[in-house]
């Protein structure tokens, strides 16, 4: 079995691909992004190239590929003043893949795990509600939209391949090394400043560490069923935004704090710093059900939010 992996110089990618070489002693090849500037190269199994490029030929390195597993996509959230969608995400997110994953199914690939976004379904859930694969999709920004645009692309694709297509919607992955707003939270916590995020602890929402996921591809990877589809993941171990980030700060600083400060405070100053978008996901629920994804796969989730807080560790 062999295995090719986009995307593997970034956050998931780089620990997947040392899970997989761990517990799957077949080759995986793995490709990192470059510049457009940047020649293309090859050393042991890794490939530098720039996934856009309209003179690339997929074949090349798909020869003897059984499973692709494709992670790379354009993700920064841009301003509204700059983004340019096709340069910032449909020539990413929709057009790549569907041309590597057309490739896949001429060559004969087995399984194709496209990785996705919750934020396809929309951005927050009610307390008492959840998103599943079979709701309509409400995406709300361009990063999201390109998402749902290659989804239904790959959904027609499944019609005419024996390629199994299985494309995972995923909520906030966390592990070590994180990025984004997780990444800037760590940098607070290490210089030890508290913060006022007590009031955040009456919303429910999903997580999903890197563990799990790695858990569930490892074990989809070598399921024997024919399965194609949309798929939810997440640990299936809902808590609070505070409850989440409590965790995340005990994790780098035992002796670490929030404190308790009024939401109506919290949000006028979010809306005088223009973050009013950062308050809503502090403050929102977004939950994920993942029966079908439980039962389709015969996967549970290994690890609760505070196990892998601990293998952080």
């Amino acid at each position: 079995m062999n295995i090719l992996i986009t995307g593997a110089n970034g956050f998931i990618g780089k620990f997947l691909s040392e899970f997989l070489k761990k517990n799957i002693t077949n080759s995986i090849a793995l490709i990192y992004h470059k510049k457009k500037s940047h020649k293309s190269n090859r050393n042991n199994h890794i490939y530098y190239l720039d996934i856009c490029d309209k003179n690339l030929d997929w074949g090349i390195y798909l020869k003897d590929i059984d499973i692709v597993i494709h992670l790379a996509s354009k993700q920064h959230i841009i301003s509204k003043k700059n983004t340019n969608y096709y340069t910032d995400f449909y020539e990413t997110n929709v057009e790549s893949t569907l041309k590597l994953a057309k490739k896949c199914c001429d060559v004969g690939v087995k399984k194709f795990f496209f990785i996705s976004s919750i934020k396809v379904n929309g951005e927050f859930t009610q307390k008492n509600n959840f998103f599943n694969n079979t709701d309509k999709p409400d995406p709300k920004d361009n990063y999201a939209i390109s998402k749902m645009i290659a989804e239904n692309k790959l959904k027609n694709l499944m019609k005419n391949c024996q390629m199994d297509i299985i494309i995972l919607r995923l909520p906030l992955v966390y592990g070590t090394d994180p990025k984004g707003n997780l990444l800037s939270i760590k940098k607070i916590v290490e210089k030890k400043i508290p913060l006022p995020l007590v009031a955040f602890s009456d919303n429910i929402r999903s997580f999903l560490s890197i563990y799990n996921l790695s858990d569930f591809l490892f074990t989809a990877i070598q399921s024997k069923k024919k399965i194609s589809g949309i798929f939810l993941i997440s640990d299936d171990d809902d808590l609070s935004t505070y409850e989440f980030l409590n965790f995340f700060a005990k994790n780098i600083n035992q002796k670490y704090y929030f404190f308790y400060l009024p939401k109506f405070f919290l949000k006028f100053v979010f809306c005088i710093l223009g973050k009013n978008t950062y308050f809503d996901k502090l403050n929102k629920s977004l939950k994920i059900e993942i029966y079908d994804t439980k039962k389709m796969f015969n996967w549970t989730p290994k690890f609760t939010v505070k196990d892998s807080f601990n293998k952080m560790t």
